[in-house]
């Protein structure tokens, strides 16, 4: 009853381990990957730590093994891990956790448990097994946040896109440029529930994380195998920064950050020189708190308005000889795609930043569809496949009228479940561009955590499956069978979601 699917799972024809916490089983883990979050796991269990292998719980690290792969023996005696590296031991524990009933694996009864003998062979088909939450609209605390990455490890997803910056709020302190959060942090009011068009009139914020917490969050994921990508939109979505420093927007404002949603006109003015320097500034903070190799610039919904009538943005045209301002477009990003990679990073962009010439370099997240992807790797780029149609958690789990508020459409668990991440892209091009699959969370209807978490359970557990098991194994009437387990485990921890009988 493992999700995702392992690739092989072989039985031995008798005995089994007997698991009882009450008798303290020992447990070799290398002490030079041991941390807080082992530490917390196998005390959680009852298990003492033991400097000898000869343990009845070992660890093992083998880079023999493919990126990712694990391997668990279950023998009367003994159960030993062997691991690829320390991620690959966060995905084999996750493995294990599942061969325990779900109150004994969350430490909730302490009953002895049988395992059968067996032995699991198992590697993620994709590198990138992605959630994105979107942090501006509304603000999640550091808590709500790292139960999010707890439910992430025990699916083992990988990326957490961390959604920080956009019209209605800017959520990342940046030291050199304090009124980004002083100034763009709070918005003086949000749309209605069931009446977007209409104001609230109540003073959403000011709400951001500081740096510290930031790199809180990065340590935390990072022990759970996860790495966190920061989102920093550009050229677009702006006008929270713009409400701090007008004088980097094409007419200089005023500008406040903005209490609506949808896509505000108001961008940053590629036509200043002083916009690319303070955007470089930004970065330069955001890749001393992040360690991740992707740094994500958005890219997306730049509305154009601004810069056909801006003298700065047609004379940057005339000189770089672009003929369209969606060349202009992509001129701009070109400009700080080359200053992540003078920092050993890589810059990743929703699909709009094919619009006027993708980038050389750039890492293409396919959103409006997969058709954005497609063309990406006709020329010859990496792609994470995120389609509005299958992987959008922010869309209803149902007909609206039977769900929450939500921006609209529907993406149900099966919809989820059926998506195939390589699409209609040749074999070999699907294994040397397609990095794997992301859901993402735009946070316009989320209006707390128990509401974020009714839309992404149970449609979680189908994006961990279709982004690590072959597509051949998947079945989705077996998938709810072994799926009821995971209810269990949510409901246990606390997790809201969406009734398994209500989703079908």
């Amino acid at each position: 009853m493992l999700i995702p699917q392992v690739a092989s799972q072989n039985f031995s024809p008798a005995g089994h381990f007997v698991f009882d916490r009450k008798s303290a089983p020992s447990c070799y883990f290398p002490a030079e990957s041991l941390n807080d979050f082992w530490q917390g796991e196998f005390e959680r269990l009852g298990m003492t730590l033991s400097p000898d292998s000869n343990a009845q719980i070992v660890f093992i690290f083998a880079e023999d093994l493919p990126p990712e792969g694990y391997e668990i023996e279950v023998a009367e005696s003994r159960i030993s891990f062997r691991c690829r590296d320390s991620r690959a031991a966060v995905w084999a524990w996750q493995t294990f956790l599942q061969l325990l009933p779900p109150a004994v694996a969350l430490a909730f009864a302490t009953d002895p448990v049988e395992i059968p003998a067996q032995k699991i062979v198992d590697a993620p088909r994709y590198a990138y097994r992605g959630l994105h939450l979107d942090v501006c609209r509304h603000f999640f605390t550091l808590d709500e946040i790292k139960k999010i990455l707890n439910a992430m490890a025990m699916h083992k997803l990988n990326v957490f896109h961390w959604h920080l910056t956009d019209d209605q709020g800017w959520r990342l302190e940046i030291q050199k440029y304090p009124r980004l959060t002083t100034i763009g942090a709070q918005r003086a009011a949000s749309p209605k529930m069931w009446q977007r068009t209409i104001l609230d009139g109540t003073p959403y914020g000011p709400f951001f994380y500081t740096q510290a917490q930031a790199r809180e969050i990065v340590a935390y994921a990072k022990a759970r195998g996860i790495t966190v990508i920061p989102e920093i939109e550009l050229p677009g979505h702006a006008q929270a920064a713009l409400a701090a420093y007008p004088e980097f927007g094409c007419t200089g404002g005023p500008y406040t950050p903005w209490c609506h949603w949808g896509i505000s006109e108001e961008v940053y003015c590629p036509g200043n020189d002083d916009t690319l320097h303070f955007l470089k500034n930004v970065l330069n903070e955001v890749m001393d708190v992040f360690d991740s190799e992707i740094i994500h610039i958005g890219g997306d919904e730049c509305l154009k308005t601004r810069w056909a009538q801006c003298p700065k943005c047609q004379a940057r045209m005339t000189a770089e000889n672009l003929k369209s301002v969606e060349e202009l477009q992509s001129w701009f990003v070109t400009q700080i795609g080359k200053h992540i990679r003078s920092k050993n990073r890589q810059m990743m962009g929703w699909d709009e930043i094919l619009e006027g010439g993708l980038p050389p370099d750039a890492i293409v997240m396919s959103w409006q569809g997969t058709k954005g992807g497609l063309a990406a790797i006709a020329q010859k780029h990496p792609v994470v496949m995120t389609p509005n149609t299958a992987l959008y958690f922010d869309y209803g789990q149902a007909p609206q009228a039977s769900e929450p508020e939500s921006i609209g459409g529907s993406v149900p668990l099966e919809t989820v479940y059926q998506f195939h991440v390589d699409c209609e892209c040749p074999a070999e091009d699907a294994q040397r561009y397609i990095l794997g699959a992301q859901a993402n969370c735009w946070s316009e209807y989320f209006f707390d955590a128990t509401r974020l978490e009714y839309a992404i359970f149970p449609r979680l557990a189908a994006l961990a499956e279709i982004t690590w098991a072959d597509p051949k194994i998947r079945h989705f009437p077996a998938f709810c069978e072994r799926l009821k387990p995971f209810l269990i485990r949510y409901k246990l921890t606390g997790v809201n979601y969406r009734p398994l009988e209500e989703t079908l």
